[in-house]
This record gives C-alpha cells, sequence and structure tokens, in this order.
C-alpha cells in the first residue's frame, strides 16, 4: 500500500511540474496590468440620452475633472457640443429630460451633504445659468417621474411638504 501512495504522490508532483511548465509561455502572453486608478476615473462620455423630440443628444462629460452635461444636435460631431453646466466641484450623476425636449433637470448636491437639489437649464442657455428648482437647505430632493408629454401646467414642480402631511397623517 505505502507504494501505491507513493506512486500517486510522485505523479501528482510529475503532473503538477508539467502543468506549470506547460502554462509558462501563457504567462509569457498575458495581457498588460491595467492601472488601478483608471478604474475609477471619469469616463470619456456617460449616459447619453436623445431628447423627446429627437432633435439633441445629452450626454454627461469631464469638465475640469467633474462631470457635466453637454449637449450637442443628433447627427452632430463633437466639435459642435455646448456645456449646459459649469460644477468644478461635484460631479454631476443624474439628468433628465424635460418633455418638450427644450430643458435638461438634473440632480446636484454641495460639499458632498447628499442633500440633492433639482436644477433646471435649458439646452440655449449659457453654462451656469441653471435655476434651482429646490432651494431648501437641509432637504434631498429626487426625481420620481418625468412626464413624457407636456403638461397643461407647464414647468411646474410638484412639491410635497412632508412635515405637512406627517401632521395630518397623526393628527386623523
Amino acid at each position: 500500500m505505502p507504494a501505491v501512495r507513493c506512486r500517486s504522490l510522485a505523479s501528482r508532483c510529475f503532473a503538477g511540474g508539467l502543468a506549470m511548465f506547460a502554462a509558462a509561455p501563457l504567462a509569457a502572453q498575458m495581457p498588460p496590468v491595467i492601472p488601478v486608478e483608471q478604474f475609477f476615473d471619469s469616463p470619456q462620455i456617460a449616459a447619453a440620452q436623445i431628447s423627446p423630440d429627437g432633435r439633441w443628444l445629452a450626454y454627461l462629460k469631464p469638465y475640469q475633472g467633474k462631470l457635466n452635461v453637454f449637449v450637442r444636435a443628433v447627427g452632430a460631431d463633437t466639435t459642435k457640443q455646448r456645456r449646459l453646466t459649469a460644477d468644478t466641484v461635484r460631479p454631476i450623476r443624474q439628468y433628465y429630460w424635460s418633455a418638450d425636449g427644450k430643458k435638461v433637470l438634473y440632480l446636484q448636491d454641495k460639499g458632498g451633504n447628499e442633500n440633492f437639489h433639482i436644477f433646471s437649464v435649458g439646452v440655449d442657455a449659457a453654462p451656469g445659468d441653471a435655476r434651482d428648482l429646490t432651494p431648501y437647505e437641509g432637504a434631498r430632493a429626487f426625481v420620481a417621474d418625468v412626464p413624457r408629454t407636456p403638461s397643461p401646467h407647464g414647468d411646474k414642480v410638484q412639491r410635497v411638504k412632508l412635515r405637512e402631511l406627517a401632521r395630518q397623517e397623526f393628527a386623523s
């Protein structure tokens, strides 16, 4: 029995050495290692969306190291792009088209406090001409839904005062 165990161990060692020897040429053909920093860099272009009217293409692209919203006419090359936002402190991660395709809504926090505000900027506006639709300190806004058809009420943002709603709920 010990002779069989020894032979089995010898065959395993031989097979293991053969596998390492056969894998040596494969290791020489491995692709170069990607630096870990490249996994966390801003993308060149991300989150592209066509406007509801089909005229514009919006996307996130770095501006001074932070993601901002850019827009260009559908079919135009990148030399015709225009920057809509001008944030150099925090990247913009989410944006939405208005139903008529004339404005872009985007979320942004200040200083990393996670209290996001909703901003609106026209497609023809200058960079940085965004309007804060939720200018309340200490509140966190989010976009629950963007209608796909223009509202008869215009560009109004629907607001709910949660404290008032909570008082009414507990009072009844």
